[in-house]
């Protein structure tokens, strides 16, 4: 997933997609290394990636979908914004 915001628990409960987010990237540092509220997925910044990325990456921020897929075209990935998928 990227972006943590506080609507990210209800929307990840709401479309039943929690299980899949192993981790949540942020880019802001004082959520890094914590939480999201209510579930066990861990925030990192993107430096954790280390250039393993994965092939897809949920957006949670969805108001912000595309500032943050022009901010990571370097991350050679498909971002998804969990608004499409009430498609």
């Amino acid at each position: 997933g990227y972006g943590s915001p506080e609507k990210a628990t209800t929307s990840l409960n709401y479309y039943g997609v929690s299980k899949e987010i192993d981790y949540i990237l942020e880019d802001n540092k004082l959520k890094h290394n914590k939480y999201l509220p209510g579930m066990k997925i861990p925030i990192y910044g993107r430096n954790k990636l280390n250039g393993n990325m994965p092939d897809k990456v949920l957006i949670l921020a969805w108001n912000y979908a595309e500032e943050i897929k022009k901010n990571n075209k370097d991350l050679n990935t498909e971002f998804i914004s969990i608004k499409d998928l009430e498609k």
